[in-house]
């Protein structure tokens, strides 16, 4: 299926999974070496509506054969780097995560001697490896400025001086802009925004997550068990920040398949992605850190759970018992 997408086949040897529109369904489909042909084993949870004379009626857990439909790739599977977020950075201020203020003071600093120099001693390698991430990154962000900077690092590979009027503008409002972005997203080595999909062959303990890019087939074990920390936000209690334990292809082989975002265990009272406030598996990309700086030394609270408990025969119907819902389910919900 990857094979076939057209002007796709670079994406093709990193990810093996990709988000989809399809008749009435949206979501993230991953690969599954299991199945055979060209199939989908789609969730009920992805269809938004039904297609009248396709899918309305079809019996679910029953195979029907489509013929003709578009198939919409809407984004492939593939992590990109990541920064800390500011909610982030406040939760980790109230846990024991030793050593998480001077990572992220120490990064800000070295982003900070990057802007000087950009600014007060420029030359070109400087400034093409300040301007070069930005160029090839997947970012959906301002076009215009994306499209300036792209501008400027042809210039400077062409050869043009550093001084010349646009280049300098650029570099000078590049470094301007970086700066201030830091206040609220600082960057940070080993951490990442990904997709999360579900365990499906329920081969994970709870409490772990597969990376695919952590401890490759031909790798030793290391000698203590590693963590990570997952934080889909936004975030508002302590316990959205999870705290997981870290297995990749060495101590699974038979999740190989799986690369370009993490895999959560399906084990245990409460799936992980209803730990992470509202969390999905339908293209949702939490933040994901392997810094061992801003990982908790212990686990996190439970998180409160966010689903209705009470019945449809204790809630009145009608906009005019609105009042009396929400109090039965403040009372039915409220934990402090």
């Amino acid at each position: 299926f990857l094979q076939l997408v057209p002007g796709q086949a670079s994406h093709v040897e990193f990810a093996t999974g990709v988000q989809i529109r399809l008749l009435g369904y949206k979501g993230v489909v991953v690969l599954d070496p299991s199945l055979m042909g060209m199939r989908l084993h789609l969730p009920l949870s992805m269809r938004k509506y039904t297609v009248p004379g396709v899918d309305e009626g079809a019996e679910v857990g029953l195979d029907f054969e489509i013929n003709g439909w578009p198939i919409e790739v809407v984004e492939f599977g593939i992590r990109s780097d990541a920064q800390v977020p500011r909610q982030v950075m406040q939760l980790l201020e109230g846990i024991d995560c030793s050593g998480a203020c001077e990572a992220i003071l120490a990064s800000q600093r070295r982003e900070l001697e990057r802007a000087w120099e950009l600014v007060e001693r420029p030359s070109v390698d400087a400034a093409l490896g300040v301007l070069m991430p930005d160029l090839t990154s997947h970012s959906t962000g301002d076009t215009d400025l994306l499209s300036n900077l792209r501008l400027c690092g042809q210039k400077l590979l062409a050869g043009f001086d550093l001084s010349e009027s646009h280049v300098r503008g650029t570099l000078l409002n590049h470094a301007e802009n970086r700066t201030k972005a830091m206040i609220a997203r600082v960057p940070l080595t080993q951490s990442w925004y990904c997709w999360q999909v579900p365990d499906w062959q329920q081969e994970l303990p709870e409490g772990t997550a597969y990376v695919p890019w952590h401890l490759p087939p031909d790798s030793a074990l290391p000698a203590n068990e590693v963590f990570m920390t997952l934080a889909k936000l936004p975030s508002y209690e302590l316990g959205n920040l999870r705290r997981l334990r870290v297995v990749g292809p060495k101590e699974y082989p038979n999740l190989g398949h799986h690369r370009g975002y993490i895999v959560l265990s399906t084990k245990g009272a409460r799936p992980e992605q209803d730990k992470s406030f509202g969390s999905d598996n339908d293209g949702d990309r939490p933040w994901v850190c392997m810094n061992p700086a801003c990982v908790p030394n212990e686990p996190t609270p439970e998180p409160q759970d966010y689903r209705n408990r009470i019945g449809a025969a204790q809630a009145t119907a009608g906009p005019e018992n609105l009042a009396e819902n929400m109090s039965q389910y403040l009372k039915a919900n409220w934990e402090r």
